[in-house]
């Protein structure tokens, strides 16, 4: 059974865009029955390619975060070269996924409410996904959240 998670239909598009043109990212929507450019897990995760973030209705928005986190966390020479893998280390993996839930708290359907259960459920509901524990390379980064 899937894990019931927001995805970016849940979210109101244009916010979001905004916060990744923050960071000299551009969001660009894709079809639905297409698969995602540049997905390194492909299926509905989001793709990355130079200085776009690709991603359908049915991408879950925790995996947009994180691959726009990565491309935060990345210099000049490795955005040139960006297609798909961002070829990160641990450290950052590590900093990717602390970056994703602090931008969390700048999208307000992300910040308050689970589909779940519907109700308030404290700093942001990234940080009560099954698989975020999965997501840390370090599992001590967990004491933060």
């Amino acid at each position: 059974m899937p894990i019931d998670v927001l995805r970016f239909a849940d979210v109101d598009s244009e916010p979001l865009a905004d916060l990744l043109g923050r960071f000299g990212l551009r969001l660009q929507v894709c079809p639905a029955a297409e698969p995602i450019p540049a997905s390194y897990w492909g299926d509905s995760e989001a793709g990355l390619r130079d200085d776009r973030l690709f991603a359908r209705a049915d991408t879950p928005l925790h995996s947009i975060l994180h691959e726009a986190c990565h491309y935060i966390c990345m210099d000049a020479g490795r955005r040139q070269r960006l297609d798909a893998d961002a070829g990160s280390d641990e450290a950052e993996e590590n900093a990717v996924c602390f970056l994703q839930i602090l931008l969390a708290d700048h999208i307000e359907d992300f910040t308050c409410l689970t589909k779940r259960d519907d109700h308030l459920v404290g700093r942001c509901p990234l940080c009560r996904e099954e698989q975020f524990d999965s997501l840390l390379v370090y599992p001590d980064l967990r004491f933060f959240f």
